[in-house]
């Protein structure tokens, strides 16, 4: 992202005809370029009820190109997101209802701001204004991304909860779930971060699920809460384990460069309010559900868990380790954490507490991209800290301790973090020798 908003979209660029769905800071939108050559972009997700606007089919309504939902047929203005209908008026002749022409309704969908630039590189600049569009309910969720990215149109009758929205407008009453919540406490986590407790109610208080008879969809679906700033949400997974009081959700939360909600937040005092609500059925889970179909086991019965987290990514892979650790009793896990110094590092308090009190089953192990510092030392929880290391194969295969023996059972390995330390994980970890015949790789969207 650039200093005035605008964010790389498409590299290669975009041919006519041609459409491109992505995510734009946890927003997904699709771009097209028509075949007068004018580029458009539009939230992916239909208002009404999730369906996959985004491989609509293309139509001209009143002298507007429009994109048609597959799922209700409507039609929704690629100049400003607006759904085209045709109205009635009553006809004082014959006293019955006759048509009146196109209208609009408007604020249906967002439209964003799209531009091509040198070497045929398009960028788009979402549109963040602070009015609600009804689009904004859909705009983040990955099952219906999914739907959209597969060219999916079945299910004509289903949100993205799987059932249609019970309202006859097919609208999702987001504000009522909305909840104001006052920040109790701000502290700084790592140079680059902030940690905040929230009164948010006992109904937001995270808790680590019983592993009795759980099953992979049930350990990685950890409860995380939405945070609103303006138009723009973002998901954040609290720290278990850091208040006894049940109203208390805390938050770490990385501060990039140029983000709209961590720079928000970090800018907070206590007793400010922030909007907030609870993960609910309809939000994303949080790894693809792709990979879980295919991970299907007790995690009650891991003996071998690798989890490597690069950046903020630690505090997902935290509620999951919290989790294995406290419900299993042979679990070994080994934790990877990769930052660029100790002084940017997200919850290495929470981590070492951790390790502290499951002693010879948690081995952490640190990297920084940084060069040594004074305190870039292991903490006594810590197996070990390098210094100017980054992932690689030999690094994995040094540090899963005990050393994986033949004919053992599957390990879990689960990884999280930015997308450039994400994107080649798999290759990484084949690399270090790990068969997919032998692991469940469960990568998660964060």
């Amino acid at each position: 992202m650039d200093s005035n908003g605008w964010s790389k979209f498409a590299a290669g660029g975009i041919a006519p005809g041609e459409r491109v769905h992505g995510n734009v800071n946890g927003r997904f939108v699709t771009a097209l370029r028509l075949k007068n050559g004018k580029l458009k972009c539009i939230d992916s997700t239909c208002y009404h009820a999730g369906g996959p606007l985004g491989i609509g089919d293309l139509e001209d309504v009143n002298g507007e190109t429009c994109i048609k939902c597959p799922w209700h047929a409507y039609s929704i203005s690629l100049e400003d997101g607006g759904k085209f209908y045709e109205s009635l008026a009553l006809d004082k002749a014959t006293k019955k209802l006759v048509p009146a022409g196109w209208r609009k309704k408007e604020k249906a969908q967002r439209v964003h701001e799209i531009e091509e630039r040198s070497g045929g590189e398009v960028w788009i600049r979402l549109n963040q204004t602070p009015e609600k569009y009804d689009s904004d309910d859909y705009a983040g969720s990955f099952i219906c991304a999914e739907r959209v990215m597969a060219g999916d149109i079945s299910g004509q009758k289903k949100g993205r909860d799987g059932v249609m929205p019970t309202t006859s407008s097919g609208q999702v009453f987001s504000e009522q779930r909305w909840k104001p919540c006052k920040v109790v406490s701000i502290d700084k986590d790592g140079s680059r971060g902030v940690r905040i407790k929230i009164n948010a109610g006992p109904t937001f208080k995270p808790k680590p699920y019983p592993m009795l008879m759980m099953d992979a969809a049930e350990l990685f679906g950890q409860s995380y809460v939405v945070v609103r700033i303006g138009s723009v949400q973002r998901y954040y997974t609290p720290i278990i384990g850091e208040s006894d009081d049940e109203n208390i959700v805390t938050l770490s939360v990385r501060v990039y460069p140029g983000s709209l909600v961590g720079s928000s937040l970090a800018r907070l005092k206590v007793g400010d309010i922030v909007e907030m609500r609870k993960q609910m059925e309809t939000d994303p889970p949080a790894v693809r559900l792709g990979d879980l179909a295919s991970a299907h086991f007790l995690p009650q019965k891991l003996k071998r868990v690798l989890l490597i987290a690069g950046g903020s990514g630690v505090t997902p892979l935290l509620a999951v380790c919290h989790s294995i650790l406290e419900n299993t009793p042979d679990a070994i896990v080994t934790f990877m954490c990769f930052d660029q110094s100790s002084e940017s590092v997200l919850c290495r308090d929470v981590l070492a507490r951790m390790a502290s009190k499951h002693r010879n089953r948690l081995i952490i192990v640190r990297a920084f991209s940084a060069p040594k510092t004074a305190g870039n030392k292991p903490l006594p929880e810590e197996a070990e800290v390098l210094n100017e290391q980054r992932l690689t194969p030999d690094l994995i295969k040094k540090f899963i301790f005990p050393k994986i023996q033949p004919n053992e059972e599957r390990i879990l390995i689960s990884w999280c973090g930015p997308p450039k330390f994400t994107e080649n994980m798999e290759d990484l970890i084949r690399a270090a020798g790990f068969a997919t015949q032998d692991c469940f790789l469960v990568p998660f969207l964060g």
